[in-house]
């Protein structure tokens, strides 16, 4: 019987096959984001444009990603979410982009829509459906075959961030290439260059908080950038949701932190840890924190402490000494 593994809540899924192209409208629109009306709370008014005209609009919530919003287009347009380019102004959105940044107040947000060709859209498709082992000879035929188009380059280090070495100078030096493999824990492949920028680390450690291990010193040492991380832009809605995950998230980022920068005690408190001097014993002899190793020891000193306290067994005999009332005759 095959048993499924469930991963953590920030290991990326380099591994699997990220069949985005699938997700439907109606999967993507279920439960508290299908009652979204205009005007509630950190919901816009949408407009999707062609080139021919005005195709749908929508109310779409400001936690959505652009994948989310392409599988709200597909619903209502029926355009395969992998055949649809998003523009606001000139600039593309990203599957794993918030759209939220692009809200103004009390303004609908404009989104023009563009199709991919067939031939990119069906290469697109071979590289989700391709085994994750014979993605690197994939590559290769690609560059041999004489280009490769900056999408598939994308599509390609989501699958496997390690590519990011293989592809050539003009695509490993694309920003859009560079995030693509940096939301699935493809920093540690970047170039130092792309390792020193603040914008790269963020949405990287936004996605997998341990990726703040492979920035750049200079980061790493800055207790502004830091902090933070490890207070993101949802933190209170995990706080609100689950404490402990949230608590847990920003120990993660701290430990990528230099080693001098982990006895910063304001990151310390932010961490939920304690001060090096307020570790160990008082002066009234209360112990204030109490580490794991140190509540195993404390229960094994105390049951040997109370196994000594026991009486002996020639202790627990009574004495079968009879009274002379209670005799036999």
């Amino acid at each position: 019987r095959r048993v499924r593994r469930v991963p953590s809540p920030w290991a990326p899924r380099m591994h699997s096959r990220k069949a985005s192209w699938v997700v439907g409208g109606p999967e993507v629109l279920r439960g508290p984001r299908a009652k979204l009306v205009e005007g509630a709370p950190g919901s816009r008014q949408v407009h999707i444009n062609g080139l021919s005209g005005s195709l749908c609009a929508m109310v779409a919530h400001e936690t959505w990603t652009s994948l989310e919003l392409k599988a709200a287009v597909q619903g209502s347009t029926g355009i395969p979410a992998l055949e649809q380019i998003l523009l606001v102004g000139c600039e593309e959105l990203e599957d794993e982009e918030r759209i939220g940044r692009y809200f103004e107040e009390r303004a609908p947000l404009d989104v023009s829509l563009l199709r991919r060709h067939a031939a990119q859209v069906q290469l697109l498709r071979k590289v989700d459906e391709t085994n994750f082992l014979f993605l690197p000879s994939m590559l290769d035929s690609q560059l041999l075959e004489g280009g490769l188009e900056r999408p598939v380059a994308v599509a390609l280090v989501r699958r496997c961030p390690a590519l990011l070495q293989r592809l050539p100078a003009l695509l490993a030096g694309d920003r859009q290439v560079v995030l693509a493999a940096a939301r699935v824990g493809g920093l540690r492949y970047a170039d130092a260059a792309w390792q020193e920028d603040a914008g790269v680390v963020r949405v990287a450690v936004g996605l997998d908080p341990e990726a703040l291990r492979h920035a750049s010193l200079a980061l790493r040492s800055d207790p502004a950038f830091v902090a933070s991380l490890m207070e993101d832009e949802g933190l209170v809605d995990r706080l609100l949701d689950d404490p402990r995950a949230a608590l847990a998230r920003s120990r993660v980022v701290f430990r990528g932190a230099s080693p001098g920068l982990q006895q910063d005690p304001s990151l310390l408190q932010m961490a939920g840890l304690p001060a090096p001097e307020a570790a160990g014993v008082d002066g009234a002899g209360i112990c204030r924190t109490v580490t794991a190793d140190a509540k195993r020891k404390a229960r094994v000193v105390a049951a040997a402490l109370q196994r000594r306290s026991r009486p002996s067994a020639e202790e627990r005999v009574p004495s079968r000494s009879r009274s002379p009332s209670r005799s036999r005759s």
